[in-house]
């Protein structure tokens, strides 16, 4: 990922939880460390596909959403117009 696409996570994976009513534990509990989710978060840090994929599954949303930086599907769109 790009610095503009790591910054997009972080603040995708904000609006998410945010909107959630989540803490940052509730978020980061089991998957990572608090500094290494909080630089994610933040867009200091780029997050393995393997710890989007559990946050994604922790946020309830696809994937797609947290992964992809471009707007190909309906559902995904409908998520950004949500959270964004």
């Amino acid at each position: 990922m790009k610095g503009d696409d790591i910054l997009n996570l972080g603040k995708r994976i904000k609006n998410i939880r945010e909107s959630k009513g989540l803490t940052q534990e509730d978020v980061f509990k089991g998957i990572v460390s608090n500094s290494h989710y909080s630089n994610i978060e933040s867009g200091r840090y780029n997050a393995a596909i393997e710890t989007i994929k559990l946050l994604a599954s922790r946020l309830d949303v696809p994937e797609d959403y947290l992964i992809s930086t471009k707007v190909d599907c309906k559902e995904i769109q409908n998520l950004l117009d949500k959270y964004e």
